[in-house]
């Protein structure tokens, strides 16, 4: 959604985003001037209707939510109250996202350093917490769903650093059509479809 939006705007969309999407007016600091709310109402990223004494209630609108998603990078205005209120709700909705959904916070700032970890959590799950078994890397890659590229460097850097490794499956009626696409190739060409994380493969 090309909508470009001066730093104080964007601030300000996030501010409410931060709420939950719905915050009276009289509750921001500071207020924001029709100046300020008034490009984010043309551009129906923002609703705002009159209460009587209440004051003004804004909402974010699905027009707002969508450019949001596309747009999380970007200045902002610095400084100033409403930049530390929103930055606490967004890290405490952050916080709160990943403790729920059991993802690590080096995930989202270590990209390296995170997908290794994936990988330890994937086994797991399809492991059903047991280690030293093996485990298909076409169902490890469908886990993850991350790019092959990617999670091949990993795999790479962690067999080197001795905390999985990989075998290939010797019987050619067991290696099926996704164990073929979804194998490891070694330098020399090999195929290798299956993954052990700790101890003697079983």
């Amino acid at each position: 959604m090309r909508i470009e939006l001066e730093p104080a705007q964007r601030l300000l969309l996030w501010r409410l985003i931060a709420e939950g999407g719905l915050c009276w007016q009289k509750h921001l600091h500071p207020a924001p001037r029709p100046s300020l709310r008034g490009p984010l109402e043309s551009a129906r990223l923002i609703r705002v209707s009159s209460q009587g004494r209440e004051g003004n209630r804004i909402e974010v609108t699905d027009r707002g939510w969508a450019w949001a998603e596309e747009n999380f990078g970007g200045e902002f205005s610095a400084g100033g109250p409403m930049m530390a209120e929103t930055l606490q709700l967004v890290l405490e909705a952050m916080g709160d996202c990943l403790r729920n959904r059991d993802i690590a916070l080096f995930e989202v700032f270590g990209a390296e350093r995170g997908i290794e970890e994936s990988i330890k959590r994937a086994y797991k799950e399809l492991s059903k917490g047991k280690r030293s078994v093996r485990v298909r890397l076409s169902e490890l890659r469908e886990f993850l769903k991350r790019p092959k590229d990617v999670v091949d460097s990993a795999l790479g850097k962690m067999m080197q650093s001795k905390q999985l490794t990989l075998f290939r499956l010797d019987d050619p009626k067991e290696v099926k059509a996704a164990d073929r696409e979804a194998a490891y190739r070694t330098p020399s060409g090999t195929e290798l479809h299956l993954v052990y994380l700790g101890g003697a493969p079983s």
